[in-house]
């Protein structure tokens, strides 16, 4: 399997494909790179495409900082250096929205496009007191339970209960010790630096 080591971390990407320009696209919290499948397979003929697993997630090292938007906005900005994709355009869903908009404040010579799936901000206010209302929640409800409710609220009536289930097992595989700092924190980043990346 294909690694980089980026931002302190090895990261897990994989690569598909071949012309310009590259797309990379960026999953969400407790994800992997396999929600991506569909589009990898679909723009492959045209595009080298590169779907990444997140620190902390599937077959990603954990990050050193335990997991942050800064961090994982780092460790993709790496990716687009040590893979030389320039100008790329960044692909995110949901909290993957937040992480290519930070790889771009951290290398926007390395980016022509952004393009955001399901983006959200959940935080509002001051950052640290974002963060650690949320700490509070998962403190409250539990990791486990939080993850699930999170999830449950993503689909609709009619969806394939194996699926369903399968996603949702898939999103339990993130550990505590990433999934609550990294929820958190993107809380914080939400109250905090929305409105300036969005300038």
């Amino acid at each position: 399997m294909p690694y980089v080591s980026t931002n302190g971390t090895r990261l897990f990407y994989h690569e598909q494909g071949a012309g310009g320009p590259p797309l990379v696209f960026v999953h969400g919290f407790a994800c992997t790179h396999e929600d991506w499948q569909a589009q990898v397979g679909f723009f492959q003929s045209k595009h080298r495409v590169i779907a990444c697993d997140l620190p902390g997630h599937g077959a990603s090292e954990p990050p050193p900082d335990q997991g942050s938007v800064e961090s994982l906005g780092a460790a993709v900005a790496s990716l687009l250096d040590v893979l030389e994709l320039s100008p790329a355009v960044l692909i995110g869903h949901s909290m993957g929205c937040r992480v290519v908009i930070q790889a771009t404040l951290n290398a926007p010579e390395r980016v022509a496009k952004l393009i955001l799936l399901d983006g959200s901000c959940v935080g509002a206010n001051d950052p640290q007191e974002a963060e650690q209302q949320t700490l509070q929640h998962i403190a409250n409800v539990g990791y486990r339970t939080m993850v699930e409710s999170l999830f449950e609220a993503m689909f609709v009536e009619g969806t394939d209960p194996a699926l369903k289930d399968r996603i949702i097992q898939r999103a339990h595989e993130l550990p505590e010790a990433v999934g609550t700092p990294l929820f958190s924190r993107l809380v914080g980043w939400d109250a905090g630096k929305v409105d300036g990346a969005r300038s």
